[in-house]
């Protein structure tokens, strides 16, 4: 194995043109390579660090006017990003926020929240006579939820059928 790397090597150091083709490549490699550390070092910071940079701002249980004046403060723009039902909090607040507060981030940034939203109302529908699965599926679609169940005998309906 030995005696193959020194043949190889023999072989290219002593061909003037492999030789030189060898030094280029390895050559061209360290330029790129200073080249790359140079943009990574210097241009690169002073592209990204422009600008000042601001703290997010806990915006937990504000209002969105509330929480879009606090963020012009700081000058910050504000964008919903879902709205979501929370029984504990009044509709139109902010339940979560993206980032988190006490975040540094580059002015002019957009901190993404969600808010709550009211309930909404859905009429039961009449499930007397159905059979419990397609209770089940038309609660589902209504985005409810089946609740406990009691069994009671009837002379009058099939067995696994709603009475009441």
């Amino acid at each position: 194995m030995k005696d193959r790397l020194k043949r190889a090597f023999v072989w290219i150091w002593y061909n003037k043109s492999r030789r030189d083709t060898v030094i280029l490549f390895f050559c061209t490699l360290i330029v790129l390579y200073l080249i790359i550390l140079f943009v990574d070092r210097a241009v690169m910071p002073a592209i990204v660090h422009r600008g000042g940079t601001a703290v997010v701002p806990n915006l937990m249980d504000l209002s969105l006017q509330q929480a879009d004046s606090v963020l012009g403060k700081e000058d910050l723009e504000l964008q919903i990003l879902a709205e979501e039902t929370d029984p504990s909090k009044q509709p139109g607040t902010i339940i979560a926020q993206i980032p988190a507060p006490g975040i540094k981030m580059k002015e002019g940034r957009t901190v993404k929240v969600k808010v709550s939203k009211a309930e909404e109302a859905v009429s039961v529908p009449k499930l007397k006579g159905v059979s419990i699965r397609q209770a089940e599926l038309l609660l589902t679609q209504l985005g409810l939820l089946l609740g406990e169940i009691s069994w009671i005998p009837s002379d009058s309906f099939p067995k696994d059928v709603v009475i009441e």
